[in-house]
């Protein structure tokens, strides 16, 4: 009875539509990825995804099994590129190796994700018995990934019983990890196919030319007249442009004024990248945290600059102002994970290098 189940299971997957390679959340929580981002993220899954086909091969080729007089099918059978939870730059997805034995169905799946321009994380190898594949998603359009346990289990007492459950993982700021199934409003659900068709059909997309999304259009920048205090120290002033309902500084300025307590960086330029080296004393040009009395409302257009973080490749919006990068402060003040508050009224800002960065 088991292996007729399971030809069915299999003959209604098989013959499933083939899906668009892409999904697309109308949530996202970080920035648009750069075409170098995305050109270096695409050859990272191309490499992951080719490395797995030339172990396994693209299925679905069926092999006996010792187990059963059934069959599983064998080879790369699924792949996809899923925008997973709140990112921006999508996650590649391949499932290899389904099929039965006794009491329970067989998957492994992994998913690859591409972060900080440079590294990738993974979500493991989950495989052995009792997984199957569905993609999940919520009424916001946020893509989940359900792995779902269907078959005989065993208590405590080595006693064989029926078990089934699923298991809900999704991206969040970066990380692949488990969603709350309480959290999910389910809108839609489809199985992932076992044709091997989109394994070939990603292989095509991940050679593809890779582009930048359109470049913004300019921005309003004007004099914002705001003090800072750094530490319960006096009140200092800069050049601050409001673009967009933010205030932006230059990104040495606020070096400058870390400078000296625990959170201190330092910056080098190297061509168009900027690197900032935490814990580093400033080293000044001299012309930090100097008001320009002929400030005037300007248009500025997004920074052709890379910024890194002890080399490691971060996303900041940065605005280029008379050939300086000028940097949303709590940006910076995020990444060095330290405390700012305000008092709109008076226009200062209160920066606390020995407290953790709260948004509010």
């Amino acid at each position: 009875m088991k292996h007729k189940a399971l030809g069915i299971i299999l003959a209604l997957v098989l013959f499933v539509v083939a899906f668009p390679m892409v999904a697309t959340p109308t949530a996202q929580a970080d920035a648009p990825p750069s075409a170098a981002t995305l050109a270096a993220a695409y050859q990272a899954y191309y490499d992951e995804l080719m490395e797995i086909v030339d172990q396994y091969g693209i299925g679905p080729t069926l092999h006996p099994w010792e187990y059963s007089d059934d069959g599983v099918y064998k080879g790369v059978l699924h792949a996809e590129l899923i925008r997973f939870g709140d990112s921006m730059l999508p996650q590649l997805l391949f499932t290899y190796d389904w099929g039965y034995a006794p009491g329970h169905y067989v998957v492994n799946w992994c998913v690859f994700g591409y972060k900080t321009g440079i590294e990738l994380y993974d979500s493991g190898i989950i495989g052995g018995h009792g997984y199957g594949i569905s993609l999940i998603t919520d009424k916001n359009g946020v893509m989940y990934l359900e792995s779902y346990f269907s078959g005989l289990d065993f208590d405590d007492d080595g006693r064989e019983i029926n078990s089934e459950g699923s298991t809900y993982y999704t991206v969040k700021n970066g990380e692949w990890v488990e969603a709350p199934e309480a959290d999910i409003e389910i809108a839609d659900t489809r199985w992932c196919s076992l044709t091997g068709d989109t394994v070939r059909a990603v292989l095509a997309q991940l050679q593809l030319p890779q582009t930048s999304p359109p470049a913004p259009p300019p921005q309003d920048a004007t004099p914002s007249a705001w003090s800072l205090n750094v530490n319960g120290g006096a009140l200092r002033g800069t050049d601050m442009y409001n673009i967009g309902g933010n205030n932006f500084l230059k990104i040495r300025d606020i070096a400058a004024l870390l400078d000296g307590t625990d959170k201190q960086f330092n910056i080098t330029v190297d061509g168009r990248i900027v690197n900032m080296i935490p814990s580093a004393a400033y080293e000044a040009r001299g012309d930090e945290m100097t008001p320009d009395p002929n400030a005037a409302k300007t248009k500025t257009s997004e920074s052709t600059f890379s910024f890194t973080l002890n080399g490691e490749p971060i996303e900041l919006t940065a605005y280029m102002i008379a050939g300086s990068n000028y940097i949303r402060l709590r940006d910076v003040l995020r990444l060095f994970d330290v405390y700012v508050d305000y008092n709109a009224g008076l226009r200062e800002f209160y920066i606390d290098t020995t407290k953790a960065y709260v948004d509010n």
